[in-house]
């Protein structure tokens, strides 16, 4: 373990582990679009996931069959008729998975209203196992797994019928509103969502008895299948009437939030899909062709060519893949993570040119100050703990560049700007009287981020401190072009941003990683781990200088990596004239002379052979130690 007291606004070059965010495109968070494609029956509706066996399971209402998809190898791996008894090509058109039972339940019904019944098959051996008679037209259906029992809205008679799964009877009917037709269960609150399509209201019925406990008026038309928020306490309900995404807090069964999406028509079977996850929404715009992506706050952020006319949707939580069931055209599309080459769509000049927004991500050196006590540095297993004292501030620096959009051959298409930067930290269990709007960040471990600040260029900052722990200040932006002391919105984005997050901390917070998000005009957004980890305490005397106990130990004091990157380029060129004392004088340092090697480190750092971390570490040793 290394150990290192820092003296006043000392500038911490974490050279030991910087070079993982140097040159490297983050990982985390890349772009989505499709990753496969799956052919399937004819007019593919609904869609459901067994996770007992990690499979899809596809209604093809054309065929009256139904897919079953292998989500290890995205492979149709058995078809399984579908049809009514008799055979009388009753319409598959919407399907759910007792999870208690390893069973699919769907529902049959054509136009002609042959047989109105929901289907049991085993997946076990994919045999139909039972036949329930429900109401008039069934439309959707969604599994209560806290009580282990289905629910079906039934559109022509108003009601929505109750399944004990145990014994497949229909144990309740419930009177809803006019027309319903999606239905969700919201495993927070123990309740059904159902949309009501002709009057504009979603119903709530408490499981526990059946009842409706309130009534909630949402966009126009509500058809599809809700999606369910259960961490957050939302319900999204999709408005084909106004193309629009109505978002309930189901703690009050209020309308909080209207999030504008793409065109849709929706029908049987239709809905939405939840990546539990990353907290997503997905919604399917079949006019358009696409899949608009709703985050945590509320709003579109991407929108995802797929097939024609997607219908509805499955999340697979194992390999954190969205299906989606394309009716026009017979397929299955698997929304996933791209690969560096691929592009989920967008603007093209031609079919081998299609337009691609890279992600945003950080580059160069990251800058850490703190003062004025001093901070102890740790390092164990190649990541570096900075403990402060309370009342210490600390600034952390981060250059980030945005690569895009540019086009498949690589051509410059234009710069998109760096919409928001954020960092958080002080990651920990949700206590249970945080604000949920702002327990949205969360870390590998599922922790929620308590303290955070979000730099917004063209909207107010968001700042949030759920501990009460820290004083935020005011961020420094600057670019290649326009510098200045104070967060400014209208900062244009030029090839390199530079931003300082400021920070005082007035109490103690245990050790906890730190997180950034950088984000861009066109949607692109990266999440980055930093190679470091934050720790308030109070001082420990028992801990030592790297270099002993010396209070003398003199550090470079640099303020802006880019200075002294040009003095190098000089000091380097034999045709420039910086003098050896000249460039140690740029450093902030007395004396006239370095070793010679130290010249072949500049060469290399202007070469992007090491870093200038790593040359500062050698300068520092030389003046302190050698």
């Amino acid at each position: 373990m290394k150990i290192r007291k820092n003296h006043i606004h000392l500038f911490i070059l974490l050279f030991a582990v910087s070079s993982l965010l140097v040159h490297s495109p983050p990982q985390a968070f890349a772009e989505e679009g499709v990753i496969a494609t799956i052919s399937v029956g004819d007019s593919p509706t609904s869609i459901a996931f067994d996770s007992e066996n990690n499979r899809m399971y596809v209604l093809n209402r054309g065929d009256d069959n139904i897919s079953v998809i292998s989500t290890a190898t995205n492979e149709v791996i058995e078809t399984v008729s579908a049809a009514g008894a008799g055979g009388n090509g009753n319409t598959p058109h919407s399907i759910a998975f007792d999870s208690a039972n390893n069973r699919m339940y769907f529902l049959i019904g054509n136009w002609n209203f042959l047989e109105d019944a929901v289907m049991v098959l085993n997946t076990a051996d994919n045999s139909i196992s039972a036949k329930i008679d429900v109401g008039e037209r069934p439309q959707d259906i969604a599994f209560d797994s806290a009580n282990n029992r289905m629910y079906v809205t039934n559109y022509n008679d108003d009601t929505v019928s109750v399944i004990n799964t145990a014994n497949n009877s229909v144990i309740a009917t419930v009177s809803v509103g006019e027309a319903p037709n999606g239905i969700a269960f919201d495993s927070a609150n123990n309740r059904m969502y159902v949309t009501n399509n002709v009057d504009d209201t979603v119903s709530v019925i408490n499981t526990a008895n059946n009842s409706v406990i309130a009534t909630i008026s949402v966009g126009q038309n509500p058809w599809a299948s809700p999606a369910s928020d259960s961490v957050n306490n939302r319900m999204y309900v999709l408005n084909s009437g106004d193309n629009t995404v109505s978002v309930i807090d189901t703690a009050k069964n209020s309308v909080i939030a209207t999030v504008s999406v793409g065109n849709s028509n929706a029908g049987p079977g239709f809905g939405m899909g939840f990546d539990s996850t990353n907290n997503r929404v997905y919604v399917p715009n079949d006019i358009d062709g696409t899949a608009s992506v709703i985050d945590t706050t509320n709003s579109v952020i991407d929108t995802i060519p797929v097939g024609e006319r997607p219908h509805d949707m499955a999340f697979d939580p194992v390999n954190n893949r969205m299906y989606v069931t394309n009716y026009d055209d017979g397929t299955v599309s698997v929304i996933g993570i791209l690969s560096p080459t691929s592009s989920s769509g967008g603007s093209s000049r031609d079919n081998n040119d299609a337009l691609i927004n890279p992600n945003p991500y950080l580059t160069d050196e990251i800058l850490v100050s703190v003062g004025p006590n001093k901070a102890i540095v740790t390092q164990n297993d190649g990541i570096s703990n900075i403990q402060i004292q309370k009342g210490d501030s600390i600034t952390i620096t981060l250059n980030v560049v945005d690569g895009g959009p540019v086009h498949q051959t690589n051509h410059y298409y234009g710069q998109s700007d760096i919409e928001s930067i954020s960092l958080y930290t002080n990651f920990g269990s949700r206590p249970a009287a945080m604000n949920l709007y702002h327990a949205n960040h969360f870390n590998d471990d599922r922790e929620v981020s308590k303290t955070f600040y979000e730099w917004n260029a063209n909207r107010d900052n968001v700042v949030y401190d759920f501990t009460k722990s820290v004083t935020w200040h005011n961020p420094v932006v600057r670019t290649a072009s326009f510098d200045t002391t104070s967060d400014d919105s209208n900062t244009p984005a030029g090839n390199k941003l530079i931003i300082t997050f400021y920070s005082t901390w007035n109490d103690v917070i245990p050790k906890s990683e730190i997180l950034v998000k950088v984000a861009d005009a066109m949607m692109g957004y990266s999440v980055i781990t930093l190679p470091f980890t934050l720790q308030v305490g109070d001082y420990d005397p028992s801990f030592e200088d790297l270099f002993g106990i010396s209070t003398n130990y003199k550090f470079v004091p640099l303020v802006i990596d880019s200075n002294v990157r040009e003095s190098l380029q000089q000091w380097v060129d034999p045709l420039s004239g910086m003098t050896d004392e000249r460039f140690v004088s740029s450093l902030g340092l007395d004396g006239d002379k370095l070793p010679g090697y130290v010249k072949h480190l500049a060469q290399w750092v202007v070469d992007d052979k090491i870093d200038l971390a790593d040359l500062i570490i050698a300068v520092e040793y030389i003046i302190n130690v050698k």
